[in-house]
């Protein structure tokens, strides 16, 4: 089930939260988080339901391994719980990668599992981790199984973030008033519009463009330049309402129910360097890897040859995160060579005292994250190739145009200025900016309600968001 579907919207949603809200206004509040549990696992089910026998398998092995460690904080048994973890992730993501290379690399046979993958596994697993370290801690206070099982399939963030932490949401989940956040609620359906709108509007709209340059590029080898590059920023672009359209519609929904989520995208197109992209581009991810990986592996204290091993590593494993393939872990790679680019640069900047010129910064990085994202995109490495070799064939605009025209280009190029100037929607309705009007009434949640409606109506073609497949 898709938040930008009709059975969403028309019937899953509504139905949820007036059954939620009869239970909670009653102030029967296991009861409505027995609801929202069971609502996120219907939601769960909805593309596989053999899904979540894998789903509750996690999360029995991990609420079972994580109460015991709050008890009794023995690293051997958060050694067992976090391979645990990390095998169920193997096994079904990455097992096939494994045997393929094996066979590639020593003329093996060995025969593919062809194993299904889970969907969200790569999410659910690393918020439980998340879980089982901060346990180890001390980080953690236990609310109850039914709190720490809503924690890990509350359905706003089950599928594709943002990767919560468990004290930042048992407390929410736990303990909450009977009376209907009418506040909250208007925040949530203007999220939910606002995001709606950003996907089936924008990211579904330019699709098409990017698709057609990639695909063109499996089957010739010669690009157009002009196309190369429209390409690359079609599919930019697309990324980035696509994924800050789910961003906003996650965080919306967990308003609807009185529930505040961490932030998990903040406009990372006006960054100045790759380091403040990642502080704003998939926030909780970038948190995850740095708390977890980067800092455990020494961070920077330990000289520049280490902290470069560090980043590299980082952001490798960032790469394969998101998908078993080449093209990530090539993505991941590049994104820890600009990081350590930076590093070396920042500190020759520094010591000889260079200029800095923020226009020029903003074009060096987003240049920087565009080049990236064609490996990101590209089904094989070859087709990345040929993107790039296209962004440099300047034979190619003696010859008749290709397939992006004018309109084309201006559109991109507008809706690249809107990626860069428009506020993060999220910030805008929890009041984060002073000079904001905008305030939370009984009006503004009819007329979010309303905008909801019209978005629905003229809502076309179903499309999975992109980060669905991660």
């Amino acid at each position: 089930m898709l938040f930008n579907s009709y059975p969403f919207l028309l019937l899953f949603l509504p139905i949820t939260v007036l059954m939620y809200y009869q239970l909670r206004t009653r102030n029967w509040q296991r009861l409505s988080r027995y609801w929202l549990i069971a609502a996120s696992f219907i939601f769960y089910a909805w593309w596989n339901i053999s899904y979540v026998i894998i789903l509750l398998a996690s999360i029995s092995f991990n609420l079972i391994i994580g109460k015991i460690l709050m008890r009794t904080p023995k690293r051997w048994l958060l050694t067992v719980g976090v391979t645990g973890n990390l095998l169920l992730l193997g096994y079904f993501k990455y097992a096939d990668f494994f045997i393929a290379n094996v066979n590639a690399l020593l003329a093996a046979d060995w025969t593919l599992l062809r194993v299904a993958l889970p969907l969200a596994i790569s999410f659910f697993t690393f918020q439980q981790i998340a879980f089982l370290v901060d346990a180890y801690k001390g980080k953690n206070t236990w609310y109850g199984a039914d709190v720490y099982v809503l924690f890990v399939v509350f359905f706003p963030q089950l599928i594709a973030g943002p990767i919560v932490h468990y004290r930042e949401v048992a407390k929410q989940f736990a303990s909450f008033s009977k009376d209907v956040p009418w506040d909250d609620i208007a925040k949530g359906l203007t999220l939910l519009t606002i995001g709606l709108v950003k996907k089936v509007v924008i990211a579904d709209s330019i699709a098409p463009w990017s698709d057609t340059i990639f695909a063109t590029a499996e089957r010739f080898s010669v690009l157009h330049l002009v196309d190369a590059w429209g390409g690359a920023l079609a599919y930019t672009l697309q990324l980035y309402f696509d994924f800050s359209g789910y961003s906003d519609m996650a965080l919306g929904l967990g308003h609807i129910f009185g529930f505040t989520l961490p932030i998990n995208f903040d406009t990372p197109y006006k960054a100045l360097s790759i380091r403040e992209f990642w502080r704003r581009w998939h926030i909780t991810l970038g948190a995850f890897l740095r708390e977890y990986l980067y800092i455990p592996l020494g961070g920077n204290r330990q000289g520049d040859v280490k902290t470069m091993g560090n980043l590299a590593i980082t952001m490798l494993l960032g790469g394969l995160w998101h998908g078993a393939a080449w093209t990530f872990v090539l993505w991941g790679g590049l994104h820890g060579g600009y990081l350590i680019f930076e590093n070396a640069w920042s500190r020759l900047s520094h010591d000889r005292n260079l200029p800095t010129i923020r226009p020029l910064q903003w074009l060096v990085t987003f240049l920087a994250v565009v080049l990236a994202w064609v490996v990101f995109r590209a089904e094989n490495l070859t087709v990345s190739l040929r993107i790039y070799q296209g962004m440099v064939n300047t034979e190619s605009l003696v010859f008749s145009p290709g397939f992006f025209d004018a309109r084309m280009i201006a559109t991109l190029l507008a809706l690249l200025v809107l990626s860069v100037t428009m506020p993060t929607p999220v910030r805008w309705v929890r009041g984060e900016y002073p000079k904001s009007r905008w305030r939370p009434n009984v009006v503004t949640t009819a007329l979010g309600a309303l905008a909801l409606v019209v978005s629905i109506i003229f809502m076309g073609t179903v499309s999975p968001f992109l980060y669905f497949n991660f």
